[in-house]
Protein backbone atom coordinates (compact mmCIF):
# COMPACT_ATOMS: atom_id res chain seq x y z
CA UNK A 1 0.00 0.00 0.00
CA UNK A 2 2.70 2.46 1.03
CA UNK A 3 4.61 1.91 -2.53
CA UNK A 4 1.39 2.58 -4.29
CA UNK A 5 0.54 5.64 -2.30
CA UNK A 6 3.58 7.22 -3.20
CA UNK A 7 4.31 6.06 -6.92
CA UNK A 8 0.68 6.63 -7.93
CA UNK A 9 2.01 9.79 -9.51
CA UNK A 10 4.11 8.17 -11.48
CA UNK A 11 2.02 4.99 -12.49
CA UNK A 12 -1.10 7.33 -13.55
CA UNK A 13 1.70 8.98 -15.62
CA UNK A 14 2.71 6.24 -17.46
CA UNK A 15 -0.47 5.27 -18.09
CA UNK A 16 -1.72 8.04 -19.56
CA UNK A 17 1.95 7.89 -21.70
CA UNK A 18 0.79 4.44 -22.46
CA UNK A 19 -2.60 5.47 -23.63
CA UNK A 20 -1.38 8.24 -25.47
CA UNK A 21 1.01 5.92 -27.64
CA UNK A 22 -2.18 3.37 -27.85
CA UNK A 23 -4.22 6.02 -29.81
CA UNK A 24 -1.20 7.30 -31.83
CA UNK A 25 -0.58 10.59 -29.95
CA UNK A 26 2.44 9.83 -28.42
CA UNK A 27 5.43 9.26 -30.30
CA UNK A 28 6.45 5.40 -29.61
CA UNK A 29 10.05 6.81 -28.80
CA UNK A 30 8.70 7.55 -24.87
CA UNK A 31 7.78 3.72 -24.90
CA UNK A 32 11.00 3.02 -22.61
CA UNK A 33 9.80 5.79 -19.80
CA UNK A 34 6.20 5.27 -20.36
CA UNK A 35 7.14 1.37 -18.92
CA UNK A 36 9.51 2.69 -16.76
CA UNK A 37 6.80 4.81 -15.16
CA UNK A 38 4.40 1.85 -15.03
CA UNK A 39 6.62 -0.43 -13.30
CA UNK A 40 7.57 2.11 -10.76
CA UNK A 41 5.95 0.04 -7.97
CA UNK A 42 7.35 -3.23 -8.67
CA UNK A 43 10.84 -1.64 -9.57
CA UNK A 44 10.84 0.47 -6.13
CA UNK A 45 10.09 -2.93 -4.48
CA UNK A 46 12.79 -4.84 -5.98
CA UNK A 47 15.16 -1.84 -5.27
CA UNK A 48 14.08 -1.69 -1.09
CA UNK A 49 15.53 -5.63 -1.17
CA UNK A 50 18.62 -6.41 0.33
CA UNK A 51 20.38 -9.29 -2.30
CA UNK A 52 21.99 -10.86 0.69
CA UNK A 53 22.49 -10.73 4.34
CA UNK A 54 25.55 -8.78 5.19
CA UNK A 55 25.61 -6.67 1.54
CA UNK A 56 26.68 -3.74 3.12
CA UNK A 57 27.62 -0.31 1.39
CA UNK A 58 31.07 1.71 2.15
CA UNK A 59 28.63 4.05 4.30
CA UNK A 60 27.50 1.54 6.67
CA UNK A 61 30.83 -0.47 6.71
CA UNK A 62 32.72 2.71 7.94
CA UNK A 63 30.21 5.60 8.59
CA UNK A 64 31.79 9.27 7.53
CA UNK A 65 32.82 10.88 10.37
CA UNK A 66 29.82 13.73 10.03
CA UNK A 67 27.68 10.82 10.49
CA UNK A 68 29.68 9.50 13.64
CA UNK A 69 29.35 12.69 15.14
CA UNK A 70 25.69 13.15 14.21
CA UNK A 71 25.29 9.93 16.26
CA UNK A 72 27.07 10.98 19.23
CA UNK A 73 25.48 14.34 19.33
CA UNK A 74 21.68 12.61 19.06
CA UNK A 75 22.96 10.44 21.73
CA UNK A 76 23.47 13.11 23.83
CA UNK A 77 20.45 14.58 23.40
CA UNK A 78 18.08 11.81 24.09
CA UNK A 79 20.53 11.32 27.71
CA UNK A 80 19.98 15.01 28.60
CA UNK A 81 16.15 14.61 27.29
CA UNK A 82 15.70 11.92 29.47
CA UNK A 83 16.99 13.42 32.47
CA UNK A 84 14.73 15.57 35.12
CA UNK A 85 13.84 19.10 33.86
CA UNK A 86 15.24 20.32 37.53
CA UNK A 87 18.20 18.48 36.96
CA UNK A 88 19.49 20.01 33.79
CA UNK A 89 21.91 22.57 33.32
CA UNK A 90 20.99 25.52 31.44
CA UNK A 91 23.67 26.69 28.67
CA UNK A 92 24.80 29.85 29.09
Amino acid sequence: RVLVKFHLIETLSGLALGTGMALGLVSAWLLPIAASLLLAVPLSALGSRRIRRGLSTPQELLPPPVRLQALSARAALRQWLSEPPDTRIAAE
